[in-house]
């Protein structure tokens, strides 16, 4: 009975963490929306990263547990011992590493670029912050109407270095999060998203965001990014 306990609850951490990112069929909206108890970016961060760690940490004792169980069934306790090196722990590797001091430490700017990602998808219709899961995934889909955030009317969103178009990637990542996480703390926020990228919002969007979606979908990118030949005007279309 604890060998069957502690593995189901090692299969439902592993499901949930995996089941967390766009990549999986059964996910439902990004982590950070999930853990937002105030208006601050920060504190859904700080919330997102004490959920995650408890679940990190309780999974490596359950895989610990589990290896004392068997070596006492199978007498090896002179052969092995039942310890797991937090480096084996298989959740979270895009979003953490395990620091020089031996302890769990996470990736703000992949987690920020994870948001950022599920804000374009809500952008183009594929997400919506009033429904869980895949919402237009289709040719030819209807489209929800009245959506709180405003879907894009043409499927052509700006990338560009300048402000040019009230409606360019960067200005609608910076609605989004002022949908989502309202008006009140919006400079805070876009500070904080800044300072865990390293960069401005604008700055990642026109040279590191398509890029990095390539990489996160491998190879099989679900936006599609048009160019003039010296770039000097990006789109992206759904």
């Amino acid at each position: 009975d604890d060998i069957s306990s502690l593995a189901q609850d090692c299969i439902d951490i592993s499901k949930e963490e995996w089941d967390s990112r766009e990549t999986s069929w059964d996910f439902t909206k990004n982590e950070l929306l999930k853990h937002k108890s105030d208006s601050k970016l920060e504190t859904a961060y700080n919330n997102y990263c004490s959920y995650w760690k408890e679940k990190f940490y309780k999974l490596h004792a359950n895989e610990e547990e589990l290896n004392r169980l068997f070596i006492d069934i199978y007498e090896l306790s002179d052969e092995l011992t039942p310890d797991v090196a937090l480096k084996d722990i298989t959740i979270l590797k895009s979003e953490s590493i395990i620091n020089d001091r031996g302890e769990l430490e996470f990736k703000a700017d992949e987690i920020m670029k994870q948001f950022i990602s599920y804000a374009v998808g809500v952008m183009f219709g594929r997400y919506s912050i009033d429904s869980d899961g895949l919402v237009v995934a289709n040719l030819n889909q209807d489209y929800p109407k009245d959506a709180t955030f405003e879907i894009d009317d043409d499927n052509v969103i700006p990338v560009l270095e300048d402000d040019y178009f009230s409606d360019d990637i960067a200005s609608r990542i910076i609605n989004f999060v002022k949908t989502t996480f309202g008006s009140e703390s919006l400079s805070e926020n876009i500070n904080f998203i800044e300072k865990c990228l390293g960069k401005t919002i604008r700055a990642y969007m026109v040279k590191d965001f398509y890029e990095d979606h390539i990489k996160r979908y491998k190879k099989r990118p679900i936006y599609w990014m048009v160019s003039s030949p010296k770039k000097g005007f990006m789109s992206l279309s759904y």
